[in-house]
């Protein structure tokens, strides 16, 4: 199996990007009034206290920029928790209000357990991820042969175990862990040689490569991942549809000394003059 992980990492690309829409950075500053209420969400209000204590400070000037971050995270809970008829009101910390992100995204995530499923059939542009099942064999002919048997009905772990010339594989049923053990490997960081030819033959359709050694590879079937994985999927998804239709859902309010809401970016935004 070594030899197939191996083949796998050879050549890393790294690109930028993140799974959720970056937050504003800018250096200007502000100085707040006392107000009652800094932002709602519906009939839930942040207060200025509370956001006080989320950039963790008690002076009458802060960083516009990380209020405004700050805001944006507590909006996106409380959109999160109200669809999921859920609420924790404990905003004491970014640390409370990281733990209710992540809980809100989970619960959601719960009700809609096959979220993640189109995303991930999408493909590996998309959702981010190349979840690899692979035979190694010792020749062409082979891997010809594992195909027909596969073509004719035989399962992937069943063809694995009958063909693959790795011990590792043959008993994993082809699954290809990470250098880390988990079943699935980030899409940036794999050869192209693999990702290319199993992108462009879908979900569960294997293909033969040439990687060194020759395989049999595959994207495997979004109903064999992990709950863990499917579950990271449906989040990935959520972020992305479900959160711009909650948005069209409930009323949200930002005092204009801190900025105005975006809701086609689901930001808060600097308020320009």
């Amino acid at each position: 199996m070594a030899a197939i992980v191996a083949a796998v990492t050879r050549r890393f690309l790294f690109r930028s990007g993140a799974l959720v829409v970056a937050l504003i950075v800018s250096t200007s500053c502000a100085t707040f009034d006392r107000n009652n209420e800094a932002a709602s969400v519906g009939d839930q209000a942040l207060t200025i206290d509370q956001i006080s204590a989320l950039v963790d400070s008690t002076d009458d000037v802060v960083d516009a920029a990380v209020v405004r971050a700050q805001l944006t995270k507590w909006i996106r809970v409380e959109l999160l928790e109200q669809a999921t008829g859920t609420t924790d009101p404990a905003v004491a910390t970014t640390a409370n209000l990281d733990a209710r992100l992540a809980d809100a995204i989970t619960s959601l995530a719960s009700q809609t357990p096959d979220a993640g499923r189109m995303l991930y059939e999408s493909g590996p542009a998309a959702s981010g991820l190349v979840c690899l099942a692979a035979i190694t064999v010792d020749s062409p002919e082979a891997a010809e042969a594992a195909l027909a048997d596969l073509a004719a009905g035989m399962s992937f772990a069943d063809a694995a175990a009958t063909y693959s010339n790795d011990p590792g594989l043959a008993a994993s049923g082809g699954v290809v862990p990470n250098q880390a053990g988990d079943e699935c490997f980030p899409a940036a960081e794999l050869n192209p040689v693999i990702t290319d030819p199993v992108a462009a033959a879908g979900v569960g359709n294997p293909v033969v490569v040439d990687i060194g050694v020759v395989a049999v590879v595959m994207l495997r079937p979004f109903a064999e991942l992990s709950a863990e994985t499917q579950m990271e999927l449906a989040s990935q998804e959520l972020n992305t549809t479900r959160l711009p239709e909650l948005l069209s859902e409930v009323d949200v309010v930002v005092d204009p000394r801190y900025g105005v809401w975006n809701s086609a970016t689901a930001e808060v935004d600097p308020l320009v003059a």
